[in-house]
């Protein structure tokens, strides 16, 4: 039997809204079942759980990290890559990594090669650090790899919040607390 539940003014401003949809099955053990979870009809995810651990899935369901869920059910980063120039240079501050162009400063790179890397990279919009590093010119994309190693593009921690999992966080943390309430009445 699936059930049903609506939950209203959910999400930063009280603007979203989510079906959940429940459905126990002990078909492989003995508490199993599957949650598919519709966000405000932006996003819909849905997980099948063949062994729960609990004696109800809804207890299970209770018990779930915001986090593991909208793994399980959306596959959401919690961070994404950068993608302009601008963004960049926040993360750089943002993520404390000035010391790694200080260290750069003192021993590599000179003022006037920072200073190109900065109007070469400063107007610059891209899909991700990949796309980037394609896009500069070699004369930047060694200054990068100066300061931040060889493969700076490849995992060099140029990320920002992405927006999508903050909004699907606010809504699955009101569910997971829809059924510990469900749980403990």
């Amino acid at each position: 039997m699936i059930e049903k539940i609506t939950l209203t003014k959910l999400g930063e401003y009280n603007g979203d809204w989510a079906f959940v949809y429940i459905e126990p099955n002990n078909a492989y053990s003995d508490c199993g079942g599957r949650i598919t979870v519709n966000i405000s009809d932006d996003y819909i995810g849905s997980y099948f759980f063949s062994n729960c651990g609990t004696e109800t899935f809804e207890q299970f369901i209770a018990r779930l990290d915001p986090s593991y869920l909208i793994n399980k059910l959306f596959q959401t980063a919690q961070n994404i890559d950068v993608e302009s120039g601008n963004e960049l240079f926040e993360c750089i501050i943002k993520n404390d990594m000035l010391w790694m162009i200080k260290l750069a400063r003192n021993n590599t790179i000179s003022k006037d090669e920072l200073r190109e890397l900065y109007e070469e990279l400063k107007e610059h919009e891209f899909r991700d650090i990949g796309e980037l590093s394609c896009m500069i010119d070699s004369d930047a994309y060694e200054t990068m790899s100066k300061i931040f190693c060889d493969d700076w593009y490849y995992d060099g921690g140029f990320k920002k919040p992405n927006h999508i999992y903050e909004r699907q966080k606010n809504v699955i943390q009101a569910v997971i607390s829809h059924f510990k309430n469900e749980v403990q009445s």
